[in-house]
């Protein structure tokens, strides 16, 4: 199941919600700089249900890697690997 993803066009973001991977149009915006902030369901692991790190260091070059937050994170150990290899993680 793909499950939803919102994107506020107004406010320049995207969250995702139990989405495994991110729709081309949300993808092509955020590459072209229209959403400023990607809020995305992320995992360690393969998943059919959150994106898959892997997937997600293939789609995001790492430049741009700082604009997408990982959300719904499997373990605090994932924090530390994420911002290793460029990606923001979102706290509260």
């Amino acid at each position: 199941m793909q499950c939803y993803g919102y994107w506020f066009r107004n406010f320049g973001f995207y969250i995702s919600g139990d989405a495994a991977d991110i729709p081309d149009a949300v993808l092509a915006a955020f590459l072209k700089g229209e959403i400023k902030r990607m809020y995305q369901d992320t995992t360690t692991k393969a998943s059919s249900a959150h994106g898959y790190l892997g997937r997600m260091e293939e789609k995001i070059p790492f430049e741009e890697r700082k604009r997408y937050y990982a959300i719904h994170l499997p373990s605090r150990e994932a924090v530390g690997l994420l911002h290793a290899k460029g990606f923001s993680v979102a706290s509260c």
